[in-house]
């Protein structure tokens, strides 16, 4: 799959590239927005999602999975700190 990924830069280049995952972010939003007022199914945001996947994945190659991976796991480490303070404060609220 990788190969796949990285062909799609080398044929149409890296800015061509992030400008995609722009638009396609911007796709899956308006998908999200038409889902919660009921104009789509879940269909049409899976494949919105899929394609912000795709491009997710190129980008991971363009800017160093590794360093995002990093990045990724200090954020996840403070979003569990966010959640058991969560739970925490709502035990103590009721």
């Amino acid at each position: 799959m990788e190969r796949i990924y990285k062909k799609a830069i080398k044929t149409w280049g890296i800015e061509n590239q992030i400008d995609m995952f722009i638009e396609e972010c911007s796709e899956a939003i308006v998908a999200l927005q038409h889902f919660k007022r009921g104009r789509i199914g879940t269909e049409k945001v899976c494949e919105e999602l899929a394609d912000v996947e795709i491009m997710s994945t190129q980008m991971r190659i363009v800017f160093s999975a590794k360093n995002i991976d990093k990045v990724k796991t200090s954020k996840l480490k403070r979003l569990i700190k966010r959640a058991k303070k969560e739970v925490l404060w709502k035990g103590t609220r009721e």
